[in-house]
């Protein structure tokens, strides 16, 4: 059987977050691909529950959940001593890490939850799901003098 290039199930997109006093993150986001209908069906679904979000319910984790498949390069700091790291090559092959996560789809459960907790991270991650269901880029726009 024969298929075109760039129709992988996945694609994997560098996801970088940044806040207002210019810190930044980077991770890898694994999206899912779909086809061109259902691609600007969930398009057209993230910028509709964007439209009548009041208060940022429409929004949610689950809708995350929903078109991610896993996180790559996440460094973690603990909370207690921030000199002790929990690096995660790829959630689908992390450990059981006790006390945090029992397995690797309760770890990916739980980032995708600090994720969309945080502004930067919430904000990053929903830009480039859009990018790739639209196979679009979409910088942010500068203001030119």
């Amino acid at each position: 059987m024969l298929k075109l290039k760039l129709t992988e199930p996945t694609i994997d997109v560098n996801v970088i977050a940044k806040d207002v006093a210019g810190n930044s993150d980077k991770i890898t986001a694994v999206f899912k691909r779909y086809g061109s209908e259902d691609s600007f069906r969930y398009l057209q679904e993230i910028i509709d529950a964007a439209k009548e979000q009041e208060d940022g319910s429409l929004l949610s984790a689950d809708l995350l959940k929903k078109h991610i498949v896993a996180f790559k390069g996440v460094l973690l700091l603990d909370e207690e001593d921030p000199s002790k790291t929990v690096k995660i090559k790829d959630t689908r092959e992390v450990a059981a890490n006790p006390g945090n996560w029992k397995n690797a789809e309760e770890c990916f459960d739980k980032l995708v939850e600090m994720y969309f907790d945080s502004l930067p991270w919430r904000q990053a991650i929903l830009l480039r799901l859009q990018e790739c269901l639209a196979n679009t880029n979409l910088e942010e726009g500068k203001l030119k003098n």
